[in-house]
Order: C-alpha cells, then structure tokens, then sequence
C-alpha cells in the first residue's frame, strides 16, 4: 500500500487517526459506542434529522421506528463504505471506500470533529483531541484488503487488551464471523472478502501470535504500514 494525496472515488482506503500525544480518548463503553453510532450516521449525505433523532430512532422496535430508518436508508445516499474498523482506548482503524467525490474527507471531518465537541464537553476540556489530520493509504487489491482486515481485528490482541480478537466488542469482527445480530452490523464487505465465517476466523486467529511478534519487531521494519 502506498500513501495517496488524492481520495479516489471507488476505492478502499485504509484510514487511521490518533489521539493527541497518546491521550486515551475512549474510556468507557459509552464512549465506544458513541464513535460506532456516529460512524454510522454520519456515512450517510445529506440526513435530514439530527444525530440525536437518528440514535433514538435505531433504538426502538415498532414498526413506525422500521419505517423511518428504511425511508431514511433510501432517501439518503451513502458518502463512503465502512469495510472494517477497530476503536481503540487511543487510535482508529478503518478500512473505508469512498462512494462519492470527497466523501471519505467529509466523512471523517464530521466524524472526528463530532466526536472532539462530545468528548471535550463531557470532560470540560478544550483544546484538540486528534494529532493531526487523519492519514489514507490506497489498498491496491483484494488481497491486501483481506490481509488489512486481519491486522485492523487483531489490533486488540497485539496490543494485550484481550487474547483473542472476538473478546473485543468495539471491531468489526463479531460482524465477520456471524457472531453479532444483522440488525447491528455497520460494515459491507461480503463483495471483497471472499471468504465463508469459518475461513475468516481460522484466517485471522491462526495469526494472533504471529501479529504480535510483528509488534514486537516493527521498529525494525522499513515499511511500517
């Protein structure tokens, strides 16, 4: 994979942000789930209801509440493709496609900007939360899609917060191996990952150690990505 200036429309692009100096951005289940709604909503162009309105709607059952968001589903397009992603207590994994001009830039500046406002008005602090402007690299082909899926979903473990992947409830993963309601999955990746949830899942956990010995070594490494 190589870094890219221009976003193209149609591509994958693996997308990654951090906190400012290491700060520890997610603390609580809250606030996992929080970045997981926005993500979500703001995927989507032009909504016309709020954020809060969009996360009351999802959470009810009745049949009204259904219509709605299948209405809200159809009327509005979609500005990128979530494939992948993993939350962590200090960073963001994505594997994002873009469906329109400038639509993963405009993604993600909602997104992380969102996200600051909320986090900085709960903890009454000012100041930036995110380093710097989020960083793309242009994934190439299917193959380094799958291979990039692996290491989003394996970040948990390499990093010691749990020892295997599907004991972390803010991925993608659950969503690859079946383990998750439909009802709650965010990503569409069934196109691009040819691969059945029991070949997904002996495919990423077969390497568990071997991405953490990788971490181990990665200062060593010329191509870091």
């Amino acid at each position: 994979m190589r870094r890219v200036q221009k976003l193209t429309t149609g591509e994958t692009y693996h997308v990654f942000s951090k906190s400012i100096e290491g700060f520890k951005i997610f603390n609580y289940e809250v606030e996992f789930l929080r970045m997981t709604d926005m993500m979500r909503y703001f995927q989507l162009e032009g909504l016309s209801c709020g954020f809060a309105r969009f996360i009351q709607i999802q959470g009810l059952n009745s049949s009204n509440a259904k219509d709605e968001i299948i209405l809200l589903s159809k009327k509005h397009g979609k500005l990128v493709k979530i494939v992948s992603f993993c939350l962590m207590p200090t960073h963001i994994h994505l594997a994002v496609q873009q469906l329109i001009d400038g639509g993963i830039c405009l993604f993600m500046g909602n997104l992380l900007n969102s996200y600051a406002r909320y986090f900085n008005m709960k903890y009454k602090r000012l100041g930036p939360l995110w380093a710097t402007r989020f960083k793309a690299v242009l994934i190439e082909d299917q193959e380094q899609l799958l291979h990039l899926t692996r290491y989003i979903h394996l970040n948990p473990t390499s990093s010691g917060l749990v020892s295997k992947p599907s004991d972390w409830p803010y991925s993608s993963y659950k969503e690859y191996i079946h383990a998750l309601e439909k009802q709650q999955s965010l990503c569409e990746y069934t196109e691009q990952i040819d691969l059945s949830p029991r070949e997904y899942k002996k495919f990423v956990e077969s390497y568990v150690s071997g991405q953490r010995e990788r971490k181990l070594i990665k200062h060593l490494m010329i191509d870091k990505n």
